[in-house]
């Protein structure tokens, strides 16, 4: 219930309504309006108290009286906890899909329509954004139609011309169809936490309904990108996101001139909104979250009655002690991964001892490790199965083991329950999970359920993945009543209908038919608690921590049982665990250290207690993923050709250095490139892929190839035409059709006529033609998407195929596994390829950043790849990069090259950006602190840095400007941004001789300027005094202090006044909380403090003395940088500083 705030009235009203319904359950959508207070008021308590919040909560409120709160958002769930809930929960609202019928036939009329509200506080991001929209559309670029709350006569000019009536309702659902891009971004929702930071309540994360109003409406949302989004969405299939202002504009562009493919992508987003997001879908999940909390709540006689139990046909199930009944578990394996499945069954019976467990041996060294080894398991081989059920022994011909294997999971649980009536419940579970608390945990959630499943809940790094399925086969359920069974049948007849281990028609393997059930079976639970199947796709959601009590706790929640995926067993005692995968960057070393050596401790123990009495070989993963430690022994190919010798006899050796020239020459010349016009050098590279391609088809994809469907993915492109540049044999084409089931049109060009000719023997009537990287055969922009596969390691002219690249790309340039260096700069080798001399190229990262930018090619994303190491030749590590680049605008003859230093979130995309901790693809990660900046000397036009220079200690400067100035070329321009000490001095004398006279407001001034002066040099916590400061209400001198900060503080120090003034004062600690001297150390190593100020005197002869001419001071609006302001830098496009407080000054590099 919502209710407007009138007073005791309305809640004397409630109490009625309450007393006289007496509800068995309260719900509040406003759980700040009436918290525990209002709860605790109540004659009767409902047996249980839930609430929804999405929207920052003021200081003082109290939720100890909820059972169960409500969100969208985790950091939400997890301020719940502190408030005193019970337990916080994920859920949203869901969309009426009635809606869309309602709204019928709409015309496109106008090109960007945004619906909502315009504050100067909650919406200043937003209303920063819409303004920048809104001058775009004064210039032409396009037209706007702001359906906004604010009257007209209160909006800046920009959006006045723009503005309409706002809309609400069925209205609002017609206006945003109306739209060819509805625009949204949700609203700031700053807060203070008990120690007096700032802090965002939704992280980077969303929970705005208008994400389901527009695309079930049919309208194709742009929306700012958050990380919890793919929970949701397809990025790029189903909605389309910006991470900065020149995103944004590039893609309003894009989706404009691509109409067919925006209405795709709005197509697919209403049938995704309708499918998983629905109001009879999300009942179904209140109704599950209810359920569970109300069973827990009902135990106290004296809050209440207890929800009538769901009349249900389950069969009762063999009693086990006090009421619990017996658990059926099944799994299958074979010899090789035996000791996951022993360990996992032991890890179950810890709990539940009683628990029977039924395993499909794949083959007769399994079958007598189980039936010897595990008394509570009954040991099924595969040609008992196949007796029972003829059909699936016919699919065996046109399946691989992994995908035959993948077949038996429906029909593995369905003949248990044919044969054993009496079991009521059966649950498959894949072996190599875990558990750290009971099954009774999961089974409570299940409830009353026919069906249970298990989301994948995939992270932001692994939001591309969910094209292989929202649900993951770890945990399935089935319980033995009409629903269940009938769920098994449908499951079994899809699989052996169709069952491969690739992307074709909305399938994948025996996974993705599950995405199909939320609409089938009613009575489906998904098990989506954060404790329950932990891996490594979504552990870099949550936060791993143990409490006190020695459990380990996911975010909120006791950690239940966790999903090993993976793991490869190299060696003896060597395992690699594929972190570098899944890109998990969180949780360390918590998640190896508390979790994964445990683990392997258990199956290694396992196995070596196995192996001499089974003669086991060091055990493979036939179902999952090849090995992340493969050694990329050789990457050949002509012109950029990749391959590895994976295969026997295949070497790379005779590493020299050389110069740039020499490269030049030798690559020119018959010595190079004679090593990819032999015979048999292709043969043996086409063999050892053919193995790769043998073993991906089972299920073990070498990392590369899947990287490279990843990437290939993560364009969002629905058929794309593809170019490999270096194609070799055509291996690729085999990888995108087989992965990717099929979608990519592909061709491919090699240098090499003898690597051209058998690539066309062996994948007839596809596309293969001679030529080279450096001139491709292609118009301008003419396929979807380059793929330059291995090739830039090989290609001395790697600026010219770059280029080249971009001019031939309409949408996208992939440029796979690189290796990179970070320090050293770009080197170039020989080496001995399949026994043959060539040329490679080890290119330095932030160079070839620089190429991208200066080629019109936004980095998008990247993988890391097969390893590749040339530490012991090149002295320092050499990883490999996949980088997908997005083609951004055409590319401008001559365009500079452009450097950002530590530029956080406010970038452009035009520039090389570099930061300590980036939040971007397009961002790359240096710490200049502790590195020089690693660019070839003479490599940008222009250098800026905004407030990085006084974070720097004053011994360590003139060495980082020095390496600015190198990295600059000659008559460069290097600007600098910094907080100006001349001023704050100036300001703070003027204020007080002002104050000491008398005048408060110039007293105000003081404070503040002495807090500009001195605070984040002495602070030893974050935020300082100046945090404590901007607390106050009301807060004396706010429009000089807005003056001061600049424009975009305005709404934070608005947010604050707010919080502040709703929330009681806390009591005043009897002495001043005392910080330890490590605290302290730890806080001023951070980089919050500054280290030195500047004024412009000692800048500009810091400047002079490390060899910069013509150090002048300069306004935010100008520079001698061509086209600065266009980057919205220092000045925003509404002209407002960014930074009024700064001192802007430039200099010149020498010619």
């Amino acid at each position: 219930m919502t209710i407007p705030g009138h007073g005791n009235v309305i809640q004397d009203i409630l109490r009625r309504q309450i007393d006289l319904l007496a509800p068995d359950i309260l719900y509040f959508s406003d759980c700040t309006s009436f918290d525990s207070r209002f709860v605790r008021s109540l004659t009767r308590r409902p047996p249980l108290v839930v609430g929804w919040q999405a929207a920052p909560v003021p200081t003082g409120t109290d939720w100890s009286e909820f059972d169960v709160l409500l969100s969208g958002l985790s950091a939400m769930r997890d301020m719940a906890l502190r408030l005193g809930a019970k337990a916080a929960e994920h859920f949203m609202p869901g969309f009426p899909a009635w809606i869309g019928d309602a709204i019928g036939p709409s015309e496109e009329r106008h090109d960007l329509l945004f619906a909502g509200s315009y504050t100067p506080h909650q919406h200043a991001r937003r209303n920063r954004l819409l303004t920048l929209l809104g001058e775009k559309a004064l210039s032409g670029a396009f037209d706007c139609a702001f359906h906004l709350t604010t009257p007209p006569e209160a909006l800046p000019p920009a959006l006045a011309r723009w503005a309409r009536p706002p809309v609400f309702g069925l209205p609002m659902h017609r206006v945003l169809r109306s739209g060819r891009i509805v625009f949204d971004s949700r609203s700031d929702m700053n807060a203070v936490a008990p120690d007096g930071t700032v802090f965002d309540v939704a992280g980077n994360e969303t929970a705005n309904m208008r994400l389901f109003e527009t695309t079930g409406s049919g309208a194709f949302l742009l929306t700012e990108h958050h990380d919890n989004l793919s929970r949701y969405f397809e990025i790029g299939r189903e909605i389309e996101t910006f991470r900065s202002e020149g995103e944004l504009l590039e893609k309003i562009h894009h989706y404009l001139a691509n109409p067919e493919e925006r209405r795709a992508i709005a197509r697919r987003g209403r049938e995704r909104c309708l499918r998983d997001h629905s109001m009879a879908r999300r009942i179904h999940d209140f109704d599950t979250i209810v359920r569970r909390h109300l069973a827990a709540a009902a135990g106290n006689a004296d809050r209440g009655k207890r929800m009538p139990e769901r009349v249900s046909a389950t069969v009762e199930e063999t009693p086990a002690g006090a009421g619990r009944p017996i658990r059926h578990f099944c799994t299958y394996f074979d010899g090789n991964y035996a000791a996951r499945g022993l360990v996992m069954m032991e890890s179950i019976r810890r709990f539940l001892p009683d628990a029977r467990f039924h395993v499909l041996c794949l083959d007769d060294t399994a079958h007598r490790i189980v039936t010897e080894q595990q008394p509570a398991a009954t040991a099924i081989r595969l040609s008992e199965l196949e007796d029972f059920d003829p059909d699936l022994a016919a699919c065996r011909a046109d399946r691989t083991k992994v995908e035959y294997y993948f077949t038996c999971t429906p029909c593995l649980p369905r003949m248990i329950l044919a044969l054993n009536p009496d079991i009521g419940h059966i649950t498959y579970l894949d072996s190599d999970l875990y558990f750290y608390r009971s099954p009774e945990e999961v089974f409570t959630a299940i409830g009353d359920g026919s069906v249970a499943i298990t989301p994948h809940r995939f992270s932001p790094a692994c939001a591309d993945r969910l094209v292989y399925g929202r649900f993951n086969v770890a945990w399935v359920s089935w319980r033995n009543d009409r629903e269940g069974r009938r769920c098994l049948e449908d499951y079994r007849s899809d699989c052996l209908a169709w069952c491969h281990d690739r992307l074709e028609d909305d399938r994948f393997a025996d996974q993705k038919y599950l995405d199909r059930w939320p609409d089938r079976y009613p009575n489906l639970r998904i098990l989506d608690g954060k404790g329950i199947n932990l891996a490594l796709w979504n552990v870099d959601n949550h936060r791993l921590h143990r409490r006190d009590d020695g459990t380990v706790m996911v975010d909120d929640e006791p950690l239940v049982f966790v999903h090993f995926h993976g793991i490869k067993h190299i060696g003896a005692g060597t395992y690699d665990l594929r972190l570098r995968d899944y890109q998990v960057r969180a949780n360390m070393p918590f998640l190896v250290d508390e979790l994964y050596k445990p683990y392997l401790a258990s199956i290694e123990a396992a196995f070596g207690k196995l192996a001499p009495l089974y003669r086991l070989a060091i055990p493979g993963d036939p179902r999952f993923g090849q090995t992340r430690n493969t050694k990329m022994d050789d990457v050949a190919g002509s012109a950029g050709a990749a391959a590895s010798a994976a295969a026997a006899g295949a070497s790379s050796a005779g590493y020299a250095v050389i110069d740039r020239q020499t490269a030049l020459r030798l690559s020119g010349s018959d010595w190079s490139g004679s090593a990819w016009e032999q015979d048999d050098v292709a043969e043996r590279q086409e063999a050892a892929y053919r193995d790769l391609l043998t073993g991906m088809r089972q299920g073990q994809a070498r990392i590369d190839l899947a990287v490279a469907a990843t990437a290939v993915a993560a364009c969002g492109l629905e058929a794309p035409t593809l170019l490999e540049v270096g194609c070799a044999s055509g291996y690729y084409k085999e990888v995108f059709d087989h992965l990717l089931g099929g979608r990519v049109r592909y061709a491919g060009i090699d240098r090499s006529a003898t690597l051209i000719g058998l690539a066309r023997r062996q994948r007839p009537g596809t596309p293969f033609e001679i030529a080279d990287a450096t001139r491709l055969p292609v118009a301008d922009a003419g396929v979807d998407i380059v793929f330059n596969g291995v090739a830039l390691m090989h290609i001395v002219d790697y600026e010219a195929a770059i280029a080249e690249s971009r001019r031939a790309a309409k949408r996208f340039v992939i440029f796979h596994t690189v290796p990179v260096l970070h320090n050293r700069p770009t080197t170039y080798l020989t080496k001995l390829a399949y026994g043959q001399p060539t040329v490679e190229v080890i290119l330095n990262e932030g160079e070839l950043r620089v190429l991208f930018a200066r080629n019109g090619l936004a980095v998008r994303r990247v993988w890391g790849s097969i390893p590749y190491d040339l530490s012991a030749v090149l002295g320092e590590s050499t990883p490999t990069r996949s980088f997908l680049c997005e083609v951004v605008e055409p590319v401008v003859p001559l365009r500079p090259a452009l450097l950002n230093i530590g530029c956080g979130s406010h970038f452009h995309g035009d520039w090389v950006n570099l930061d300590v901790a980036p939040r971007d693809s397009a961002v790359m990660p240096h710490d200049v602190t502790r590195h020089p900046l690693p660019f070839a000397e003479g490599t940008f036009d222009a250098v800026y840095h905004s407030h990085v220079l006084e974070h720097l200690p004053k011994s360590a400067v003139p060495a980082f400007l020095a390496d600015c100035l190198r990295v600059l070329k000659p008559g460069g321009i290097l600007r600098i941004a910094i907080p100006d000490l001349e001023r704050i001095c100036r300001l703070y004398l003027e204020f007080l001789n002002r104050a000491d006279s008398g005048d408060k407001e110039a007293a105000d001034r003081y404070d503040w300027m002495m807090l500009e002066l001195l605070d984040q040099m002495v602070r030893n916590e974050s935020g300082g005094e100046m945090l404590r400061a901007l607390r106050r209400v009301p807060l004396p001198a706010e429009d000089f202090i807005v003056e001061r900060i600049g424009w975009e503080a305005k709404g934070m120090i608005a947010q604050i006044r707010a919080e502040a003034a709703a929330a009681p004062q806390a009591a005043k600690p009897s002495h001043p909380t005392t910080l330890s001297a490590e605290a302290i150390g730890r806080f001023r190593q951070s980089g919050e403090v500054h280290q030195w100020m500047y004024d412009r005197f000692s800048l500009r002869r810091l400047l002079t003395e490390t060899g910069f001419i013509e150090a002048a001071v300069t306004a935010a609006s100008d520079s001698r940088i061509a086209g600065f302001a266009a980057y919205g830098l220092d000045v925003e496009a509404n002209g407002r500083v960014r930074k009024p407080d700064s001192l802007f000054v430039e200099a010149r590099k020498p010619i």
